[in-house]
């Protein structure tokens, strides 16, 4: 499994430096009133942010990956809203939805969790730090440079996790990162320095697998930091789902399908693990997954969902692993969005995780895959299958946990995309979704504010239009017109002239395409 990586310790005299350093620039009592601009700012070496990140190595690297680690960042362009649902910019700043939709409300709520943080770190509470709502490494680290004889300065569970494994805690892939470091703190002996500890657990660590020498090792310390592998590592225990503000009969009743087929997709989808929804424009492909990620999960979790929109220029290194520039004129390698959250996955087994392909053969699915094509098949979901990586390193033998679904779409009406060869469509449960012209439509468009003569009206002339392409030869059920071109997020107020405009601006350019411009 590919795994998170410390830097190297330089000595003990060096390390202290940095942290008793650090510990006085950023004193609680400063930190209580940090303002945004201490705690990041573009091309400012004196910020929160840049100390932890960029002044302390010797303490263990956190550097690289993504910058919402810090929970908020301030971006050096201004930059556009995000789609991401989890994600909120204002332009100036981008940060997690979780903290506030609001810029201020949002650093105050990260500002609360660092000072909780350091209050626990400093009393010794080290149970509490777990619940912090902050990157997993970020929030250790801090936690490590305010208690630096109390933890050891490594900020990934997994290798804490089989570092104490190996030392014979039993339970360790299931205890919190809290549990992991007050057992490897008490094995270590009183004359032994911090430093000197983290790297005799540091080659435990690389002991576990035999046949691996240090210039594997080297390499990666001087390449890799705690955080390029993934670029997300955020808090496990803070992330439970909501289940009481999650209503199933609610979700089931937005879906036009019957509840009847949507349960026989989602055990589909249980048992097979990887699902495509295929169909024409306009059936609700994109909008279904949503749906059925949440009823997967028992509830709406930004963190256990993850979505790619794939293209033709998508490749291996956008989705599992590659080369990419660092920002500080460097290439570091960085996991792709597939494999990230697969290692955030397998850190949290207990529940299903999911990752949504929107436009899955708009990509050359064989390159962009790799050895996932192996990985991906249901019944080889263990570290038994596990295999190595494009990038020839040390330790890299990686598969996709079983507590993952990943659900796909695509459209069946553009010729122009190559379709699923036989190995890839062997690996996946393909659900066709049709257009639903009926009472569930009907109803849906009323409350929208069309009234129930125009409703049947539209149900009516569009029922009568897909008969005829799918008794057509060139075209069929893959260019059947969908019912989502009707439903729309805001009331209307003049049914006749919303779908003048949905017909001249949506389905007759359509239509013209498929050669039924007389319609």
């Amino acid at each position: 499994m590919i795994v998170l990586l410390i830097s190297r310790m330089q000595g003990e005299s060096s390390s202290n430096t940095q942290q008793k350093a650090f510990v006085r620039q950023w004193p609680l009592s400063r930190i209580r009133k940090m303002k945004l601009g201490e705690y990041t700012a573009t091309a400012q070496k004196d910020t929160f942010c840049y100390a932890l990140e960029f002044l302390t190595d010797e303490n263990g690297s956190i550097r690289g990956g993504s910058a919402y680690k810090f929970g908020i960042f301030k971006r050096e362009k201004p930059g556009k809203a995000t789609k991401a649902q989890h994600l909120v910019t204002d332009g100036s700043y981008a940060w997690y939805r979780k903290y506030g939709a609001r810029r201020d409300a949002a650093f105050r709520q990260i500002r609360k969790e660092i000072v909780s943080l350091i209050e626990a770190a400093i009393a010794g509470d080290f149970a509490r730090i777990d619940q912090v709502e902050l990157g997993l490494a970020v929030k250790w680290k801090i936690a490590f440079l305010y208690a630096p004889d109390s933890l050891v300065p490594i900020y990934s569970r997994h290798v804490l996790s089989k570092i104490a494994f190996v030392s014979g805690l039993e339970k360790a892939f299931k205890l919190p990162v809290s549990a992991l470091q007050a057992f490897l703190v008490a094995e270590k002996s009183a004359s032994q320095s911090t430093a000197d500890y983290a790297l005799d657990l540091w080659q435990a660590y690389v002991s576990i697998r035999p046949g691996e020498d240090d210039r594997g090792d080297r390499f990666l310390h001087e390449h890799i930091s705690s955080e390029d592998l993934p670029q997300v590592a955020e808090p496990q225990a803070a992330y439970a789902v909501a289940k009481a503000k999650f209503d199933e009969a609610a979700v089931l009743k937005e879906c036009l399908q019957d509840e009847k087929e949507i349960r026989e997709i989602l055990q589909v989808w249980s048992r097979k693990k990887n699902i495509v929804l295929q169909g024409p424009p306009g059936v609700g492909k994109s909008f279904l997954a949503r749906r059925l990620s949440w009823l997967l999960l028992g509830g709406k979790s930004d963190r256990q969902v993850e979505w790619v929109q794939f293209h033709p220029n998508y490749a291996y290194e956008d989705f599992v692993m590659g080369l990419r520039p660092d920002g500080h004129g460097h290439f570091r390698l960085q996991a792709g969005k597939f494999l990230a959250f697969c290692v955030r996955a397998a850190e949290d087994l207990d529940r299903p995780y999911v990752f949504v392909i929107d436009e899955i053969n708009r990509a050359h699915l064989s390159k962009v895959l790799g050895e996932l094509m192996y990985l991906l098949e249901a019944d080889k979901r263990s570290e038994a299958h596990a295999v190595q990586l494009s990038y020839d390193l040390p330790d890299q033998a990686f598969f996709i946990p079983p507590n993952l679904h990943v659900i796909g779409t695509m459209n069946t009406a553009d010729r122009s995309l190559a379709m699923m060869d036989y190995a890839l469509r062997r690996r996946f449960a393909f659900i066709s979704l049709v257009p639903v012209f009926g009472k569930k439509l009907a109803v849906q468009l009323q409350k929208q504010g069309i009234s129930s003569a125009f409703a049947q009206k539209i149900i009516q002339k569009f029922t009568r239009l897909n008969e005829r392409i799918l008794a057509d030869r060139n075209l069929g059920e893959s260019f059947l017109i969908g019912h989502s071109y009707f439903i729309s997020e805001f009331p209307v107020e003049d049914e006749e002239s919303w779908y003048d405009t949905i017909i001249q601006y949506e389905i007759a350019p359509l239509l013209k395409e498929y050669g039924l411009a007389d319609e």
